[in-house]
C-alpha cells in the first residue's frame, strides 16, 4: 500500500486527486492540506467524501500533511508548488 498526501486539496485538481486516490486499491491517503480550510474535515469541503471523518485538512505548514506520506501530490499554484518542491 502506497501512502499518499495531497497539498492543496481544496481546489478542483485537489478534489479530483482525492477522488482518484480514495478509489485506488493500492493507495492510502494519509494527509491533505489546504491554506483556506485548515482543521476542517474533508467532507465539509467536499460533501461527496462525508464518509471519511478520518481525513482533516492539516493545520499549519502544508508539509505537515505529508509527514507520513511516501508520495506527495502538489495541487496548488505553480509558484507555491515550485517553492515547496
Amino acid at each position: 500500500m502506497i501512502k499518499a498526501a495531497i497539498l492543496g486539496g481544496a481546489g478542483y485538481v485537489g478534489g479530483e486527486l482525492v477522488r482518484f486516490l480514495l478509489g485506488h486499491p493500492e493507495v492510502e491517503l494519509v494527509g491533505i492540506s489546504s491554506r483556506s480550510h485548515p482543521g476542517m474535515p474533508l467532507g465539509r469541503v467536499w460533501p461527496q467524501f462525508r464518509g471519511r471523518p478520518d481525513l482533516v485538512f492539516a493545520e499549519g505548514e502544508p508539509l505537515r500533511a505529508a509527514a507520513r506520506a511516501e508520495v506527495v501530490f502538489l495541487a496548488m499554484g505553480q509558484g507555491e508548488a515550485m517553492d515547496l518542491a
